[in-house]
């Protein structure tokens, strides 16, 4: 047993985790169509569908408004080894994504975490709502903690809403350490007033909100949101997404 020890260390060392990676592309105004027409064809040549299949969503709103994100995923690390990353492949991505941007191309690699989100049915994704959050440092437990007093808001409040919470492995100092998505399907539920404030309480106790904001305080240090829209047209995976997929 004492021999089998540091095998099954290593074994475990090695579980993979799943992974989103994300490209935002700033596009040249004069080239938008000529940046779609080879996002399309570079999805359906090479990310079509499996680990290294891609989405491509539009910002709507916010300081990246007007921008491109490539999402591909959910893969693993191993799947970067295993791809085509030969001289076709970079080459097409360089002759027809990338210049037709301003250059600028911004990658993020994003801890997927199942037992943190809620992926419970099939849904056709059509909008995310991203909310971005700049973390404060050594503050991990502390804000472990929020997302675990929202997370059961969310269960008890909004039992039937999709959402997935993903860290960042290589944050850098853009701010962009921890995600949360929300995916909806009409922008009619922007509409929908604030109620968590209250809803806290009713799951966590009367008085309980200014305190969970003062903890909020302490572990971040600034947040934003961004409306994403998926673009179908473009991109190499359909808008299908499958819970099983996700669990």
């Amino acid at each position: 047993m004492l021999l089998l020890i540091p095998v099954l260390a290593a074994g475990q060392e090695m579980q993979e985790y799943p992974l989103f990676t994300n490209i935002m592309l700033t596009p040249n105004p004069a080239h938008i169509s000529q940046l779609e027409a080879g996002l399309k064809e570079h999805n359906e040549k090479f990310h079509k569908d499996g680990p290294t299949g891609a989405r491509v969503y539009w910002i709507m709103n916010g300081v990246n408004s007007g921008k491109y994100v490539w999402t591909m995923g959910p893969h693993f690390w191993s799947t970067m080894d295993e791809m085509d990353m030969g001289p076709e492949h970079m080459n097409h991505w360089n002759s027809a994504v990338i210049a037709h941007t301003e250059g600028t191309a911004v990658t993020h690699s994003w801890r997927y975490n199942p037992q943190w989100s809620n992926f419970s049915r099939d849904f056709n994704v059509k909008y995310l709502n991203v909310f971005i959050i700049d973390m404060k440092r050594f503050e991990n437990e502390l804000f472990m903690s929020v997302l675990e007093r929202v997370r059961k808001v969310y269960a008890e409040k909004y039992p039937d809403q999709i959402y997935g919470m993903y860290f960042n492995v290589m944050p850098g100092d853009d701010g962009m350490d921890f995600a949360w998505i929300d995916f909806i399907d009409s922008m009619k539920m922007m509409n929908q007033g604030d109620e968590f404030p209250g809803y806290f309480e009713e799951v966590h106790g009367e008085g309980t909100f200014p305190a969970f904001l003062e903890d909020v305080a302490k572990s971040t240090v600034k947040d934003h949101g961004e409306i994403w829209m998926y673009m179908e047209g473009i991109s190499g995976l359909g808008a299908e997404v499958l819970a099983q997929d996700r669990q």
